[in-house]
């Protein structure tokens, strides 16, 4: 009898952290790939618009390389570029938790550090 209980109750202890666990499951929204391939034919239109030729890569939130466009009349160095930055772009914070750069100084030039002669 006391094993039939102790099985009965370890089941149900079973059953409850199953059900906490769902609770717990997180929700993601990923890029589809016509959402990602308009993005990025988009951007290179509106720079082809504004005169810039250029390459275009959209990441993926697990860094992966959804779309890359090469502009016609680019560089082969802008593609690998292109990927570059928009890594970095995909890893970094939002803007609203950069802290603000001490005034009179912009990012640029305190992100350099200053040679001393």
């Amino acid at each position: 009898m006391v094993k039939i209980t102790v099985g009965i109750t370890t089941l149900a202890l079973a059953c409850s952290l199953a059900i906490g666990a769902h609770a717990q499951l997180v929700t993601t929204k990923h890029l589809s790939l016509p959402i990602a391939a308009t993005i990025g034919t988009t951007a290179m239109e509106t720079c082809k618009a504004q005169g810039y030729n250029v390459s275009v890569h959209i990441i993926g939130d697990m860094g992966e390389v959804l779309v890359a466009l090469r502009g016609d009349n680019t560089g082969p160095h802008t593609m690998e570029n292109s990927m570059r930055k928009a890594a970095l772009s995909a890893c970094r914070a939002p803007t609203c938790r950069i802290p603000p750069t001490p005034a009179g100084r912009t990012r640029s030039s305190s992100a350099r550090p200053r040679s001393v002669r």
